[in-house]
């Protein structure tokens, strides 16, 4: 996007979309009607195989911008012999809105996001920025990883629990369901794993606003131990799952289940449900729906079960109140952000300290979030710079956006670079040697020390960062840990896969066309790779290392003829 005129078609069309928005039909129909369709509809998507696997994305995205209106209102007709199209085709339309509002979002508060070509009534949308679809393709990767790794561990869960619930009824106390639920709870509580859990679960003592994380914690898993029991019963007698749960009896059945008091249940299902209340925020924050005019939540097991709940409660605590989620969660969820990230790197086998003090090499620089430590016999030792960023992972545009605020990851560059710069002089040096022997019980007596920088974060792989990422690695958590877990202690691996992070991840681009009114927009989406897996090394855990180091010295080397220039 450049120039006024460009600006000024650009909203030109953003007040055509909103009007095409607003005159759809499905508007007009009763709106609790609506959401139930539309949730059945969602629900049969995931379930049955006959449909195409993006027509499910659509229709979450759809339903996703339709549920403001449609949960302030009370009233509307009845359905006719036309509604059932409607609801689908107006969903399809939904779909493209939400897409087309995020990409408005993105080149009003990041020029240079996407280009914009306009032909007379024909527009155009491209990506500019590389690092955006980029973002969406590796970040979709390494929860697509998270997932593989759980089946292949805990498949047999799903499978046991499967097995008992064939031929039996889904509804009632029979034992078939506290047999099933044995299987089912372990499996809840290990995908939660795969979310954004750093606050210590069920044990946890930090505070929200009504209630504690522990209690919000507990109640979660039991859902998602709930919807996992819809969804297997489901699969178990080929059908689809229940997605409707009365007001009335499910905070019983919670407080029953997890013996914290029903008035807790209920002020937890509040902050996850979207309702009139919680209407100025944003319907993907919430995995539930409460309409006033309905007798029961509206809750679609697989949407609930693939979404990251943790992160939207965290979202909704936040929003509400953001100077008491500052002063009350915020420390803790970066405290415990960065020491799991360090302990990642030590169980990978690499010495790690978190805030590491940079006072003694000058006043003012920043500490150093996780300094990561490779001893390396025939080099000496590699060292890792790590700036750690734990904003809540994004679930929309002006989510991701927050990534180029000031105090965010521009200012994880600027500290990497101004640790380098001081790591760079005398003071710097004997710091960095100092701290390096803390950590290695048996200290090298000589060798180099090359320093990498990374900016580590929730979510976010160098979205609007292209430049900046060419010098400094910035990766998301869930990719880091999938690289660690594989590279068994070698730092040459490590140094590789991310050096190839940006190539492995370039992504392949599809287009969408939608018509608004008398428009034809057509615009640029990242298109699905397919999984992108590391692969196991084998090094320390063979004794590799030990086997390289010693040839290596036996041939006479040094770590120091890295600085010798090759014979000519």
């Amino acid at each position: 996007m450049s120039g006024t005129d460009s600006l000024s078609a650009i909203k030109e069309f953003e007040r055509a979309l909103d009007s095409e928005y607003e005159s759809r039909k499905i508007f007009e129909y009763s709106p609790a009607s609506v959401i139930t369709d539309a949730a059945g509809a969602l629900t049969l998507t995931h379930t049955k195989n006959t449909f195409p696997p993006e027509f499910a994305g659509f229709i979450d995205r759809g339903l996703d911008a339709a549920l403001p209106p449609l949960i302030n209102a009370r009233h509307g007709r009845e359905a006719d012999m036309d509604y059932g199209s409607t609801l689908i085709n107006d969903l399809m339309f939904m779909s493209h809105y939400y897409m087309l509002r995020e990409y408005l979002y993105y080149s009003y508060n990041s020029p240079g996001s996407f280009t914009w070509d306009f032909s007379g009534r024909d527009i155009r949308i491209s990506f500019a920025d590389p690092s955006i679809p980029r973002h969406f393709t590796q970040y979709a990767n390494s929860r697509l990883l998270d997932l593989a790794r759980f089946y292949q561990r805990y498949s047999d869960l799903s499978a046991s629990a499967i097995s008992i619930l064939r031929e039996k009824e889904e509804l009632g106390s029979g034992r078939h369901i506290q047999e099933a639920f044995r299987y089912i709870s372990q499996e809840a509580r290990e995908r939660i794993k795969t979310q954004f859990e750093i606050l210590g679960g069920s044990n946890s003592t930090v505070p929200l606003k009504g209630y504690s994380y522990a209690h919000f914690y507990s109640i979660y898993e039991f859902l998602l131990s709930k919807c996992l029991y819809h969804r297997y019963h489901a699969r178990a007698h080929g059908t689809w799952s229940t997605f409707q749960y009365a007001k009335h009896l499910l905070p019983q059945e919670i407080s029953t289940n997890t013996n914290i008091e029903e008035e807790v249940v209920r002020k937890v299902l509040k902050d996850i449900s979207y309702s009139r209340k919680n209407r100025r925020l944003p319907p993907m924050y919430f995995g539930m729906i409460d309409h006033e005019d309905l007798p029961h939540y509206i809750l679609v097991p697989d949407r609930f079960i693939e979404n990251d709940g943790l992160a939207q409660l965290l979202r909704v605590q936040a929003s509400k109140d953001p100077a008491w989620f500052l002063s009350h969660v915020s420390v803790p969820i970066g405290k415990n952000f960065t020491e799991k990230i360090a302990q990642k790197f030590r169980e990978a086998g690499f010495f790690a300290a978190t805030n590491v003090s940079m006072d003694d090499a000058g006043p003012g620089l920043p500490d150093i979030d996780i300094l990561v430590v490779s001893r390396e016999p025939t080099l000496g030792y590699y060292v890792f710079t790590c700036e750690v960023k734990a904003p809540l992972p994004g679930l929309w545009a002006k989510d991701y956006l927050r990534a180029i605020h000031a105090d965010s990851l521009p200012k994880a560059f600027a500290q990497v670079h101004k640790i380098h710069e001081a790591l760079a002089t005398q003071e710097g040096q004997r710091l960095l040697l100092e701290k390096i022997g803390a950590l290695d019980p048996q200290p090298l007596s000589e060798g180099l020390i090359p320093i990498q920088g990374i900016v580590i974060t929730s979510q976010n792989s160098g979205m609007f960062f292209e430049e900046q990422t060419q010098k400094t690695h910035a990766i998301d958590y869930h990719t880091l840990s999938h690289i660690l877990e594989m590279c068994d202690g070698d730092t040459v691996y490590v140094i590789k896969t991310l050096k190839d992070l940006r190539r492995s991840f370039e992504p392949e681009i599809r287009e969408l066309s939608v018509e608004v009114g008398e428009i034809s927009v057509t615009y640029e989406v990242a298109s699905d790779k397919g999984l992108i897996d590391f692969p196991r090394n084998h090094w320390k855990s063979v004794g590799r290392d030990v086997e390289v180091a010693e040839e290596f010295f036996r041939e006479g080397g040094s770590p120091f003829d890295v600085l010798s220039p090759p014979e000519s």
